[in-house]
């Protein structure tokens, strides 16, 4: 039946659903760069983009907003930006670090920064092209590369976009292994993929083999409600593109995190001296059970009185 499907899809693929609006030629053969960098659920837009924005008039009549993703088509968004969509029920950012081999966000730095400055949670997304096991190793570690670069904690959930379709007859759950696999090999161990819901279905990416906890939903229904939550036996499910929030320019995706991996403060973790791990001021961290607060912002270079409960001055107890 998968090769039915995938026969099926190669057959009819006009690229209007599932090609990238940006980017015609395989990903092989091109540079990735400000101009053409894809966003999360670029091949649903093309099919979604022309549903209405929402404003939250009523947030009780709509699924969660437990989190929202960016790249760097949102720009820095300020710390105040941020504590204005948390005041709206935001509890966690993925940061979209890089693409394919030859791009990374610019702005991703101080988009990071600011989120964790905000109290909220940080993930981060690699948009994926690979095509083949050693492709996915190699997009992994340009990923894991440039999150190292940034001081990230090694619990930070990584994120896996695979939705282009030139990926699908390489086997994506194969290819998408690999890049897990990869990025475990480097000490990150919180990895996601995330796609539209029938890469799912279609089982071009297998919840048997990746785990439905480990998988990210997107379907974007016309009339969201809170009475009708999908995926729920999934990590998360993004129900909009379409989101304003009040006081923020821009629209935003919006997802339910329905097992706190996008929005549970993460697990205080040592850096060391080569890969320090950075903390901001008002960040969350979980350690030994209890949630803390940093209190000021520094990088941890490996030192055990470092850590919250011992270095008082660096963590406070949250309440």
């Amino acid at each position: 039946m998968k090769k039915l499907l995938l026969n099926l899809l190669l057959v009819g693929l006009s690229g209007a659903a599932f090609l990238s609006a940006t980017t015609s030629a395989s990903a092989q053969n091109i540079d990735i760069t400000e101009a053409n960098n894809n966003v999360m659920g670029n091949n649903m837009k093309k099919v979604e983009g022309a549903r209405s924005k929402r404003s939250i008039s009523d947030p009780t009549l709509l699924p969660r907003m437990d989190f929202i993703d960016i790249s760097s088509w949102n720009g820095e968004l300020s710390v105040e930006s941020f504590e204005m969509m948390k005041s709206q029920g935001v509890k966690g950012v993925v940061v979209k670090l890089t693409e394919y081999t030859t791009y990374k966000n610019p702005f991703a730095k101080i988009q990071i920064e600011n989120a964790k400055k905000a109290g909220l949670t940080v993930s981060t997304y690699h948009y994926s092209w690979f095509v083949d096991e050693q492709k996915a190793v190699e997009e992994a570690n340009y990923f894991a590369d440039f999150a190292e670069e940034l001081g990230l904690n090694k619990n930070t959930v990584m994120v896996n976009d695979a939705e282009e379709a030139e990926m699908i007859p390489a086997d994506v759950t194969i290819t998408s292994t690999a890049f897990k696999n990869q990025l475990n090999k480097r000490g990150f161990s919180n990895v996601i993929h995330y796609s539209m819901a029938s890469w799912f279905t279609n089982n071009w990416l297998e919840f048997d083999v990746l785990g439905k906890e480990n998988s990210w939903v997107a379907e974007w229904p016309k009339n969201p409600s809170s009475d009708n939550l999908l995926h729920s036996d999934t990590a998360a499910w993004q129900w909009s593109s379409q989101i304003e929030f009040a006081g923020i320019s821009g629209v935003f995706d919006v997802n339910v995190d329905y097992l706190g991996r996008f929005t549970n403060a993460l697990e205080f973790k040592l850096g060391t001296y080569t890969k320090p791990v950075q903390y901001y001021q008002g960040e969350r961290v979980a350690y030994q059970g209890k949630n803390y607060t940093v209190t000021q912002t520094h990088k941890n270079y490996g030192d055990p009185n470092g850590v919250p409960g011992v270095a008082k001055d660096l963590f406070e107890l949250a309440e």
